[in-house]
């Protein structure tokens, strides 16, 4: 929509949003290839302890689907509370392989949903 000149505000030009009164809400989620795992709802700050507890859901999203942690390839970012003591040690006894590597984390998830596509469309076209 175009103001014209000396117009002043008027419902044509303005579109309402929704807020939440709270503010943002945090989530911490993680897919597959056979779908979506798992997703928790953070309240409050994440931090290293809240990490930890939260890679449980992730191990509860791998037994719902069959996997082992040799099917799985964790992303993730070195953010402090990814990079913890308490994080590190439970990735060491987890088993899970952590991508190493400097990566843009925002541009390979975009990647990693459109490989995830591409092989359910694939997965489709063989099973037709």
């Amino acid at each position: 929509m175009w103001k014209k000149a000396g117009e002043g505000l008027s419902d044509r030009l303005v579109e309402g949003t929704v807020k939440f009164r709270r503010g943002s809400v945090m989530v911490w989620g993680c897919m597959f290839l056979d779908g979506p795992g798992y997703a928790c709802k953070i309240d409050g700050r994440l931090d290293g302890k809240l990490h930890v507890k939260i890679m449980e859901d992730l191990k509860a999203s791998m037994d719902y689907y069959g996997k082992t942690p040799q099917d799985v390839v964790f992303q993730q970012d070195n953010d402090p509370k990814h990079t913890h003591k308490k994080a590190k040690i439970w990735f060491q006894d987890s088993d899970l392989e952590v991508m190493k590597g400097q990566h843009n984390l925002q541009t390979s998830t975009l990647l990693s949903v459109g490989n995830i596509r591409c092989r359910i469309k694939e997965q489709d076209y063989r099973d037709q």
